[in-house]
């Protein structure tokens, strides 16, 4: 996925490329498929896992883009205004665009949430909990080196996510049991739908502490292509 492949968008008579809601768009078309691969349970056994591991990566990237795309819009809306105290807010929200690199994304969207509008993510319940799940998988999912240890074996924090998100069900293809990995394990249908979700109440938290002329404008973005928190349907 480069930037050129970014969903376009046309503001203010010039085109931008709005990545974050690309990325949510791919891991909703990807969500689809996956919730038909489903039935049968032994359909899609290699591409559905796949899949469910791909709404992972993109549901964590979209929330990566997100905050880089919202701090640049921000930022430009805020300039526009005749008020000292905000155009001093707005070169520290530059220096944290320039050191993005070099910031944690958590920290990131704390800073950008208390520097702009004032307000924190409560870090002790949804959807900051989740959030912090969210990127810690990606991680371990970037980083993952095999099973090394019993057959068995699943991170604690995951076996906590699959204990919330019920009801359980056997993962993509229906294979089960103690000799597949933690990874094959959490392919399933529920995991791919957290995801999802919770890239999109993180971001909707977000625009809901703003109140500058751009959260309309993302509001509709996200609404018109139908980037929605979605229900698990029975099976």
């Amino acid at each position: 996925m480069t930037q050129d492949s970014a969903m376009p968008l046309f503001v203010e008579g010039k085109q931008a490329k709005i990545l974050s809601v690309t990325l949510l768009m791919l891991a909703k078309k990807h969500l689809k498929s996956i919730r038909i691969q489903r039935h049968p349970p032994e359909a899609g056994l290699g591409e559905g896992r796949l899949q469910v591991l791909e709404v992972i990566v993109l549901a964590a990237a979209s929330l990566e883009a997100f905050i880089n795309e919202y701090i640049n819009w921000t930022v430009e809306a805020l300039e526009k205004e005749d008020n000292e105290s905000k155009r001093t807010v707005t070169r520290l929200v530059k220096e944290l665009v320039e050191e993005s690199n070099r910031t944690e994304v958590k920290l990131k969207w704390q800073l950008t949430a208390h520097l702009l509008w004032q307000h924190l993510f409560d870090e002790s319940k949804s959807p900051w909990q989740d959030f912090e799940t969210l990127i810690r998988l990606r991680n371990d999912l970037m980083h993952y080196k095999g099973q090394s240890r019993d057959p068995g074996y699943m991170p604690r924090y995951l076996g906590r996510l699959m204990h919330m998100v019920g009801p359980a069900t056997n993962p993509i293809g229906g294979i089960f049991g103690s000799s597949v990995t933690w990874v094959d394990r959490l392919c399933t249908y529920e995991i791919a739908t957290w995801a999802f979700n919770t890239s999109v109440k993180m971001i909707d938290q977000m625009l809901d502490f703003g109140d500058d002329e751009s959260k309309d404008l993302w509001k509709w973005l996200m609404g018109g292509n139908g980037l929605r928190q979605i229900k698990v349907a029975s099976k």
